[in-house]
């Protein structure tokens, strides 16, 4: 049976946990429990026993009779007759524990109860060894006391046992009992107390040395709470345990056991333990080479039975968890079999003062809180009060112990990463890393658990020493002050006594209230990722936070290091030459940490503490392969080179120049009571510079020439500094490397290679074959270096190389603006193009060609579409002549090829304005114009396609035929993304036409003839009519530019140009020439007549 490994389970946390859980449905219970014991304050008397009477022996049960076990282990049991005055039970080898089931003489009890007894332990020198001491330390946990135990349902053992479920589930399916006994446990050769609990045969047991083998054992049952008591010779009751069984039925058997030669009884298996009488050669022995040694004999003074008399203030209060020791001495101890006090006349009605003391919660920063109390009873009577602070855990440990410590903690003396502290002047106790605290006991095994502390006890051991008070409290007249130390969090328990009339009168009441201390932590914003280039000195991140209780907040920021560095600070491991590689076979490679610690690497990059042996040493980082390859990337390791700083509200953050990466920063916001911590990440970017690649340039010789040039950095672009310049010819290059010296005399055939000879400024000599090769020469040709390879103008001279003329280019860099001045220049150069950072400079060789001017490009002819009666001459005439005067050729359709006639008095002069077209509007087609123009004119009319009258001149009736081909026409100057145009009354041939079932001009403003249209039916309409009416908006007479004249009313929506009349047909001209002679434009037009289908 291992105490230490038992409670180091997390089996046992857990269930504890769990038991917390109950704690609403144990006061219920508690409270039907107390109606039951008022009822029945002194029905319990009669089963209490001095032990005076021999013949009493009848009136207890015993479990083996009881459940038919047929197996007697009790050696010797009687009363008064072996020991005066006692009830002696003497245990032949047998145990409690788990499915392990002892002796035990009982008597049934419902409901509460408390069952106290006095035990004196001596051993037995009439089997095995014989000393003169009387402790039973011949067998392993030997002892006697008093038990409480829930009946189980078996008449035969046979068919009715079964071993326990070992689990907290609601059921009772095995042995459910909780036990305080006296005498020898498994360490050392003194006494001991043993408190046992246990759950369908799940045993936890605690063992507490003590210095007597006579002691008073109480155990108490009120509601689902079991308290154990114990008191020692000359000293007062303590209490020594408390548990929640809420599994435990109403009605328990209640009495006394004994037990003795755990080694031994322990080598049966339970069923064969439980019915059999474990003696030399009564039974089957498993292990007959160890001897039997029950060494145990105890004799029990009384067992005495009471009711439990719960004082009023205790009722509904969790006396587990929450009552107080003094409070439960108030009616257990001695107080439990005590004669009641008479119950006065009239005494004090104090429900209401009671109930008006309550629970309270206070804020952290709130300093101190004052809780008004009661100041007098209803009948005026004056209440008076005294608080006192009930400490915490680890104030109660401290108070018990006096614990403190040596200069050192003795940390893993006994290979648990354990911390060892002294309490009870001298005595051992330790710390484990889970926060348990342990008496040490002479092993590991034999310790006992005093108390599962916070890891944080363990961390700092000091938490354990001289430690202070929650809080101080104080009552002045009926407030109640309390003031809880700097920095404490939690439940503070106060018991407030009331005394009637002033403190120096009798307690006639107590509560106990909690003071829940409370603190809201800093909320603090969130801090997204960050990421900055490793060119940018700093960045600032802001810090924000609130406090609900509006404490101040105070921040610290730290940079988390790699776990390479953490782990090489921890172990601090030095670098080696020597890695013991594959010493133990895994091919794995050594290092020793500082203090000696061994750490292995193996080939994946895994990183573990030696342990002994492979299986068992824990795996303390997963790097990559790398770290096996070089482990000096471990044992070197080193800190980040980041600087952080708080300026105000902000994070600075400064990475090293030449650091590049990815890191974490931890940020941490306090409130001086608890700390919030937020981490982000920070990457550090090592974007390479670069430029954006620029193709070799051709350039013409006679006009400067000008590009952007961009880079990609993460600097702004206003921090990039671009520069530009010439790459001089390769004759320039050789000659500026070696310094070749003009010569008069160039050697021809020197050598008999009909070569020809320069010598450099040194004195080194180079030559030029006939083929243009030059050499360096090394002392034979077959050795020379070739050089280069030139023209042969260069063999024919060779002073061109040694004298090469520069490039008459000029380059300059503005911003990031590249200009380059040919200066007249034909021919091919290299430019040398950078970019700097501040700290890179990256560049590029760009080839430039420079050629002779290209001639401009000329637009195709113009379409000009006019009647072959009654067109407006003049409209014609200007619109020509500013097209010519441009250098555009002009073509001339009509209907047909007759000689067109103009509308008379349209300016067309003596000679009468005829005009003979080039060709039908049948035989145009738009890929070879530039645009079409159409002239006003009333005969004009005859090309509106989707005009559904019938003019009266039957001239501007057009056949359905002309219709459809000036439609078709329009569509494709439209498709061709090409000017469509016209003047005058031709603009109602536009919004006739239809383009993808719309006029072309719809939604466009148009400039036109505004009055009257040619008649149809005898009705004269107007041009705007026709034209509003297919959906383009016209603007009024002269109301383009100056409106004092139409020569200005051109209008350009798109590609519609639109002019009014005769006065602005000079400028409709003209504009139509700058338009179409636009570059792009002319480039839209080749592509079209490139690409148009045939």
């Amino acid at each position: 049976m291992s105490t230490f490994s038992h409670f180091s389970s997390s089996k046992n946390r857990k269930r504890k946990s769990k038991r917390n859980a109950h704690q609403r449905a144990r006061l219920e219970s508690l409270e039907a429990r107390q109606l039951m014991a008022a009822d029945l304050v002194d029905d319990l008397a009669g089963l209490s026993d001095e032990f005076d009477d021999s013949g009493a022996l009848t009136e207890w049960s015993r479990l083996n009779e009881t459940e038919n076990w047929n197996a007697d282990q009790l050696n010797l049991w009687d009363i008064d007759q072996t020991q005066d005055g006692r009830m002696v039970m003497q245990p032949h080898t047998v145990v409690w524990y788990q499915d392990w089931r002892g002796p035990m003489t009982y008597k049934d009890v419902t409901g509460d109860f408390v069952f106290t007894t006095q035990v004196h332990i001596t051993d037995r020198d009439d089997i095995g060894g014989s000393d003169g001491d009387d402790i039973p330390g011949d067998g392993q946990f030997s002892l006697g006391g008093v038990m409480i135990r829930t009946p189980r349902d078996i008449v035969d053992p046979t068919t009715d046992w079964q071993p326990g479920s070992m689990a907290d589930d609601g059921t009772n399916d095995g042995e459910n009992y909780v036990f305080l006994s006296m005498g020898y446990g498994n360490g050392g050769n003194n006494f001991s107390l043993e408190v046992k609990t246990t759950r369908n045969s799940d045993s936890q047991l605690e063992l507490t040395p003590i210095g007597s083998n006579t002691a008073e054992l109480q155990i108490a049952r009120i509601g689902n709470s079991v308290i154990a008591l114990v008191r020692l010779p000359g000293e007062d009751w303590q209490v020594h345990r408390r548990y929640t069984r809420d599994d435990m039925p109403e009605t328990l058997q209640v009495g006394l056991v004994t037990y003795t030669n755990w080694e031994k009884a322990s080598d049966f298996d339970p069923f064969t333990h439980n019915s059999s009488v474990l003696v030399p050669g009564g039974i089957t022995d498993p292990t007959p080479g160890e001897a039997f040694d029950p060494d145990l004999t105890a004799g029990f003074e009384y067992a005495r039975y009471a009711r439990p008399q719960l004082p009023t203030e205790l009722e509904g209060v969790d006396l587990v968890n929450v009552a107080t020791t003094q409070q439960l001495l108030s009616f257990l101890g001695d107080n439990a079999h005590a004669t009641p006090d008479p119950t006065p006349e009239d005494p004090a009605d104090l429900t209401e003062a009671l109930a008006a003391i309550t629970n309270q919660t206070m804020s952290a920063s709130q300093g101190s809180l004052i809780v008004p109390l009661p100041a007098s009873l209803a009948d005026g009577t004056t209440l008076a009060y005294s608080a006192t602070v009930i400490g915490g855990e680890e104030y109660q440990l401290d108070q018990q112990y006096d614990f403190y410590a040596e200069a050192s903690y003795h940390q893993d003396w006994g290979g648990h990463d354990e911390k060892w502290i002294h309490g009870n002047g001298s005595d051992w106790f330790f710390l484990l890393p889970t926060g348990q605290l342990f008496e040490w006991n002479e092993t590991f095994e034999a310790s006992v658990e005093l108390a599962q502390l916070d890891s944080a006890v363990y961390d700092d051991p000091t938490l354990l020493f001289d430690v202070a008070p929650t809080a101080m409290a104080s009552v002045s007249g009926n407030e109640l002050t309390v003031t809880p130390v700097a920095g404490f969090l939690g439940d503070i328990q106060l018991d407030i006594a009331i005394h009637l009339g002033s403190v120096a009168d009798p307690v006639v009441a107590s509560k106990s209230i909690v003071v829940t201390v409370a603190n809201s932590a800093p909320v603090v914003d969130p801090i997204a990722d960050q990421s900055m280039s490793r060119l940018v000195d700093e960045i600032f991140v802001p810090l924000a936070a609130t406090d609900a209780d509006g404490d101040p907040i105070a921040w610290n920021v730290a940079v988390v290091e790699s776990l390479a560095y953490q782990i090489d600070q921890q172990f601090q491991l030095p670098l080696t030459a020597d890695y013991h590689d594959n010493r133990a076979g895994q091919n794995e490679r050594w290092l020793q940490g500082a203090a000696g610690q061994w750490l292995y690497l193996l080939p994946d990059g895994s990183l573990h503490q030696w342990d002994g042996s492979f299986a068992t040493s824990p795996l303390l980082a997963q790097f990559d392969p790398s770290f096996y390859n070089d482990p000096a990337l471990l044992t070197e390791a080193e800190a980040l080179p980041v600087a952080l700083s708080i300026v105000g509200d902000q994070l600075v953050i400064n990475p090293a120049d030449d650091y590049f990466g990815t890191f974490e920063v931890m940020v941490t916001a306090t409130d001086g009571m608890e700390p919030v911590i937020t981490q982000f990440a920070v990457e550090v970017t090592n974007t390479e510079l670069s430029l954006d690649p620029i193709a070799d340039l051709q350039i013409e010789s006679d006009s400067l020439f000008q590009m952007e040039i961009s880079a990609v950095s993460p600097l702004p672009a206003e921090q990039l500094v671009y520069s530009a310049q010439l790459v001089g010819s390769e004759a320039e290059q050789i000659d500026q490397q070696y310094d070749l010296q003009v010569a008069a005399d160039f050697h021809l055939n020197f050598a008999g290679q009909n070569e020809k000879w320069l010598q450099a400024a040194d004195g080194s000599w180079f030559y030029f074959l006939p083929s243009g090769d030059f050499y360096r020469w090394t002392g034979d040709f077959g050795s020379s270096e070739h050089l280069a390879s030139f023209d042969t103008s260069y063999y024919d001279n060779p002073n061109l190389l040694a004298d090469p003329q520069s490039l008459p280019v000029s380059v300059m860099m503005t911003g990031s603006t590249l200009s380059i001045d040919p200066a007249g220049f034909i021919g091919t150069f290299e430019l040398e193009v950078s970019v700097f950072d501040g700290v890179n400079t990256q560049s590029q060789i760009v080839s430039v060609e420079v050629t002779e001017p290209q001639a401009a490009a000329e637009p195709l002819p113009v379409l000009m579409v006019i009647a072959n009666q009654d067109f407006y001459y003049q409209e014609y005439a200007d619109t020509r002549a500013s097209l010519e005067a441009a250098g555009i050729s002009v073509v001339v359709a009509a209907a047909t090829m007759d000689i067109a006639t103009p509308h008379s008095g349209s300016g067309e002069g003596p000679d009468g304005g005829l005009v003979q077209p080039d060709l039908t509007l049948f035989d145009a087609s738009a890929v070879d114009y530039s645009t079409i123009v159409f002239v006003g004119g009333w005969g004009s009319s005859q090309y509106q396609y989707a005009y559904e009258g019938t003019y009266d001149h039957s001239a501007y009736n057009g056949s359905t035929a002309l219709h459809d081909t000036t439609n078709l026409l329009i569509n494709d100057f439209v498709a061709q993304d090409k000017y469509v145009t016209a003047i005058c009354h031709g603009v109602s041939v536009l919004a006739y036409a239809r383009v993808d079932g719309a006029s072309p001009i719809a939604g466009h403003t148009v400039s036109a003839w505004g009055q009257t249209a040619p008649s149809a039916g005898g009705v004269t309409v107007s041009t705007r009519s026709q034209i509003e009416a297919n959906g383009a908006t016209m603007v009024d007479s002269s109301s383009v530019g100056d409106p004092s004249t139409a020569t200005d009313d051109v209008v350009v929506d798109g590609r519609i140009i639109t002019a009014e009349n005769y006065d602005s047909a000079a400028l409709f001209g003209t504009t139509i020439a700058n338009l179409i002679s636009e570059a792009t434009y002319i480039d839209l037009v080749d592509d079209v007549l490139a690409n148009w289908p045939a």
